[in-house]
């Protein structure tokens, strides 16, 4: 694609809208154009990671260790971009969510703020570790080029527990499918460029208990994975937890059983971000 500046247009579009501007004319082919086409308005999804059950009863050290990575970005604090394309406005916009209604909550302000706007698409991956919930639409845009381009734009990312919305004002001149579909991952990429990301850690929460000639075992086991055992109660038997990385959990509990087939039980807990 050729990318060249216009001056003049950021000037005028900066007075109309008070937010950053990135002006970019893209050339694309495409046929037919995207506006004769008729517009489906609909939510879909797209298949994720394996669900895990965090209910205490169907927890498993293996499930865990299995499907669940270790680390993933999300967005530290709300922020956007506002990119030009052609003479449509695509003001994308990234928000912390980290459940379905703390996502529905983003794209109700921004519907609020931008009343007049063409079209409000929307993506978002959120959930507790492990059950990751992914939702996009097109919101009256052609079938396909609005709402799937952003979920990419998320998940090429290894963005988590984040919601995009990207509100369009129509400028007269039609992208096309394919064009539309650059345009809106434009928006989004542009958008993670823009503001901060942080990196969670998926953690699970192992109960230990354990007989006490069982400690050093336990301990050297502990040292070699660089995990630290926080103590509950001693009596009869020592008690304590521990939090280990997802992916550490399966083999933390192979390596146990090598040195120390009884004396210390095991119990998986709840997943948890760190």
């Amino acid at each position: 694609h050729r990318f060249f500046k216009r001056p003049s247009f950021i000037s005028a579009l900066r007075a109309r809208w008070a937010e950053p501007t990135l002006q970019m004319h893209f050339h694309f082919q495409t046929t037919p154009p995207a506006d004769v086409i008729p517009r489906q308005r609909g939510t879909q999804c797209l298949p994720c990671r394996p669900t895990l059950t965090s209910s205490p009863s169907e927890r498993s050290f293996r499930a865990v260790a299995a499907d669940s990575p270790d680390r993933f970005l999300t967005v530290a604090e709300p922020g956007g971009a506002s990119v030009l394309i052609q003479g449509s406005k695509f003001l994308a916009w990234l928000s912390p969510s980290e459940t379905a209604d703390d996502a529905q909550h983003v794209l109700e302000k921004r519907n609020s703020r931008y009343p007049d706007a063409t079209h409000h698409c929307w993506a978002w991956r959120v959930g507790r570790p492990g059950e990751l919930l992914e939702r996009f639409s097109d919101a009256g845009e052609p079938s396909g080029t609005a709402g799937r381009p952003m979920i990419d734009a998320l998940r090429h990312a290894g963005i988590e527990n984040a919601a995009c919305v990207v509100s369009r004002y129509f400028g007269g001149t039609k992208l096309g499918t394919g064009g539309l579909a650059r345009a809106y991952a434009f928006a989004v990429e542009s958008a993670l460029g823009s503001v901060p990301l942080i990196e969670r850690t998926i953690k699970q929460r192992i109960e230990v208990d354990f007989d006490h000639d069982r400690t050093g075992p336990l301990f050297r086991v502990l040292d070699e994975f660089g995990l630290h055992l926080v103590p509950s109660l001693y009596d009869a038997r020592g008690h304590g937890a521990v939090l280990v990385p997802a992916s550490k959990v399966a083999p933390l509990v192979a390596r146990i059983g090598e040195l120390a087939r009884t004396g210390i039980d095991l119990s998986p807990g709840e997943l948890l971000l760190d």
